[in-house]
């Protein structure tokens, strides 16, 4: 997904060259290292927040927000450390 969205920056002339090939690098060191790139590669999950006591939109709000932080390597893909994390309601 990353590299097509790229693809499309550059062809509307909102992405330079070297921006698509540096998006395009990124997705394939991702895609290569097995790194987390989905909701689903997560190892949380809605069950485990809902668990946790999220309950509705804050369910996939919070998933998003843990899956970007994964992204940029500010969190491992780690049960325990994604649960943590988590601001709980009491």
């Amino acid at each position: 997904f990353p590299e097509k969205l790229a693809r499309f920056l550059l062809a509307s002339g909102a992405m330079t060259e070297s921006g698509y090939l540096s998006v395009k690098a990124m997705a394939e060191a991702m895609i290569s290292q097995n790194r987390c790139r989905s909701l689903s590669m997560l190892e949380v999950n809605g069950t485990d927040l809902s668990a946790a006591g999220l309950c509705g939109k804050e369910i996939g709000e919070t998933l998003s927000a843990l899956l970007d932080r994964v992204m940029r390597g500010d969190i491992p893909n780690e049960h325990n450390a994604l649960i943590s994390s988590v601001n709980i309601p009491k």
